[in-house]
Formats: structure tokens, C-alpha cells, sequence
């Protein structure tokens, strides 16, 4: 750059005044020489680094071009000869060994990546290490090697599809009998618990569960239906007429409104019942009808019980005749 702006001797003042300024440094010894020092050793290391990259890569073309002119027509001459004196019939090898078995311990190559797993194993105590690749290119042999090289270890197949729960259930156990047979030791037999056990302790459980909600819930209901029972007979007394008329009048016409689409006199109400008749049927897999159900019981059972606590207070505060009166007027 200085070069490009300055010209030539602009290129030789910098260098001039890069090197008187390196010199200072040096003859007064500071830290700041020391860390220079270090960045020229660091970028002399590297330029041989990369000397040494661009000559292997040479030899490597190099090698690869007396391999391709050398090895070609030796293995077409190996196969012809295997092949014998009709070129054209299938390959039949002499013999099997190592190609039957897929996991051939005695076949094991040693590679870079082998090497590199064994170091990283080395150099932590604990963690986890993950090897991914495609199918077949041997990361089940790669960790069967490292677990038989290692003091203890269990290789455990995880299936395609299972409960993760029982998946750690079971490795755990099988560790455990692993490192038993490791320390020199019988692995005991497990005992399973026959069915009517299991179904026994769940009948307990149901039991105990059943127990403690009646605990509670017996007397608050036997609590809430004495308090509400002088409040519910005055109610009934007082407004059962009403509601039956009411109930009648309603189911009165609601049987007219049936007649009348069933007749289809209402092009309108056919219409409706037959949305509605859909909506409804959807509505089976939604979760809203409950969720509104519990939403009107919980904000509306609160109300509604302080409201007949305060009527029969109220009721029983009043005199009489104030009584007669206040139920006369619906309250």
C-alpha cells in the first residue's frame, strides 16, 4: 500500500523507520519488543508451515500420477489373471475370510479418525463425544473397539422407536449387571412381581386415593347440603309452580318449533339446525365446550354461594311479616 501511494521511497522511509523504531524496542528491552519477537517467531513458523503444505501437496500430485500410470494396468492384469482363461465368466474368489464376517475384530484399520476419538478420550474424564456419519461406514465397529480397549464400558443398541423411561431403565440395569460380572460376581436373577401383585397394589393405590378425596369430600357436601337445605325447601316451595308452567310453556314451544321444521314450513330454521347440527360434531374434538363449562363453574359458583349465604341470613334476620313481604316480592 505504502508502495502504491508513496512510490519507492516512501517504501524505503517506512522500512527505515520500522526498523529504527524495532531497534529502540530491542536495545531497551521492554515488553512490547518481547511481544513482537514472538509474533515474527509465530509468522516464521508459519511461512515454513506453509512451505511444508505446498511441498506435500506437490508430492501428493506427484505420487497420485506415478500411482495412476503404475496401478491401472497392474489391476487390470491382476483381474484378467484371476479371471483365467474365460474373461467373461463371474469372479470367484478363493477364499472367504473377512468378507462373511461384518465385524471382524481381526480386521480392524486403524485411521485418523480412530486416532482422533482416542485422543479426545484421553484428554476428559466425563462428557459426551458424538460420532455421526452415514450408514456403513463403521461407527458401530469405531465404538465396539473403543469400549473393548477401554477398562469397563457397555455398547447398548438403541432401537428405532422407544419410551425413554424404559429405555434408561433398562441400560441402567444392564450396567449394573455388566459392572457385577466385571468386579468377578454372580449377577443375581430378578424376581418379577406376578400379575395379581401389580393389580393388588393398584387396587391400594386406587383405594388410598379414593380415601383421602372422601375424607375431604363427604363433609363438605354433607357441610353445603345442610346449610342449603332450609334455603333450597323455601325456594322449591315458593317458585316450584312457577317453573313448572315455565318448563311447560318452553317445552310447548319447542315442540312447535320441531313440528315446524320437521314440516319445513321454516327454510330459515332448517338452515340453522343443519349448521348447527355440523358445528356440533366438529365441535367433538375441540376442547372450548369443557373449557367454557369449567370457566362458567368456577367465576360462577362463587356468586351464586355467596348469594344464598346472604338470602339466608337475610331470611333469618327478618321479622315475619318483613319475611312474608321479601319472599312475596321474589327476593
Amino acid at each position: 500500500m505504502v508502495l502504491a501511494i508513496g512510490g519507492p521511497v516512501a517504501l524505503v522511509g517506512a522500512v527505515a523507520a520500522a526498523g529504527a523504531a524495532l531497534f529502540v524496542l530491542f536495545w531497551r528491552g521492554t515488553a512490547v519488543w518481547f511481544n513482537v519477537r514472538q509474533a515474527f517467531v509465530a509468522a516464521a513458523w508459519k511461512g515454513a508451515w506453509l512451505a511444508q503444505r505446498v511441498e506435500l501437496g506437490m508430492s501428493a500430485v506427484r505420487w497420485g500420477e506415478a500411482l495412476e500410470k503404475v496401478t491401472q494396468p497392474l489391476v487390470a492384469q491382476v483381474v484378467r489373471q484371476s479371471l483365467g482363461e474365460d474373461p467373461d465368466s463371474l469372479f470367484i474368489p478363493g477364499e472367504y475370510e473377512g468378507l462373511r464376517a461384518l465385524r471382524a475384530p481381526g480386521y480392524f484399520v486403524e485411521n485418523e479418525v480412530t486416532r482422533q476419538l482416542r485422543r479426545k478420550l484421553a484428554h476428559i474424564d466425563y462428557g459426551t463425544i458424538a460420532v455421526c456419519g452415514p450408514r456403513g461406514t463403521g461407527k458401530t465397529k469405531l465404538l465396539e473397539q473403543c469400549v473393548k480397549d477401554a477398562d469397563f464400558g457397555v455398547l447398548a443398541q438403541a432401537p428405532a422407536t422407544y419410551a425413554p423411561h424404559d429405555f434408561l431403565l433398562s441400560l441402567s440395569v444392564r450396567l449394573c449387571q455388566e459392572y457385577v460380572r466385571d468386579e468377578g460376581y454372580d449377577v443375581p436373577e430378578f424376581t418379577r412381581l406376578s400379575n395379581v401383585r401389580r393389580r393388588l397394589r393398584r387396587v391400594t393405590s386406587a383405594g388410598a386415593r379414593l380415601t383421602r378425596w372422601g375424607f375431604f369430600a363427604v363433609p363438605a357436601t354433607a357441610l353445603v347440603a345442610l346449610g342449603l337445605s332450609e334455603s333450597a325447601r323455601s325456594l322449591y316451595a315458593q317458585y316450584a309452580d312457577s317453573l313448572a308452567n315455565q318448563a311447560g310453556t318452553q317445552k310447548d314451544l319447542i315442540q312447535a318449533q320441531v313440528l315446524e321444521l320437521w314440516k319445513r314450513h321454516s327454510v330459515a330454521g332448517s338452515v340453522l339446525a343443519v349448521v348447527a347440527g355440523v358445528a356440533w360434531w366438529k365441535a367433538r374434538r375441540t376442547a372450548w365446550l369443557p373449557r367454557l363449562v369449567g370457566a362458567l363453574w368456577h367465576f360462577g359458583s362463587t356468586p351464586i354461594g355467596v348469594g344464598l349465604a346472604l338470602a339466608s341470613i337475610l331470611r333469618d334476620g327478618l321479622p315475619t311479616e318483613s319475611a312474608d313481604r321479601f319472599a312475596l316480592s321474589g327476593g
